[in-house]
């Protein structure tokens, strides 16, 4: 009765908890999002490296240059 009354309930509620809160929504938005995300980037990024100096040169001459106008306008 007691196992009926308690546990059974109980562990079902726990495994609904595990199941749809934790595995969809938490892991979802934590750590797997994240992962995710950074994963997503990480292949887009790629796309814009093409191993020529100038091309990296050039980027950090545009960062500069935003940078620069962000302090002179502040």
């Amino acid at each position: 009765m007691y196992d009926q009354i308690f546990i059974k309930p109980s562990k079902s509620f726990g495994i609904f908890l595990w199941k749809k809160i934790d595995g969809l929504i938490i892991d979802k938005f934590g750590p797997d999002g994240i992962s995710n995300l950074v994963k997503l980037f990480s292949f887009k990024a790629v796309k814009f490296q093409s191993g020529y100096i100038y091309q990296y040169a050039f980027i950090m001459l545009i960062g500069f240059s935003i940078l620069l106008t962000l302090l002179i306008v502040k």
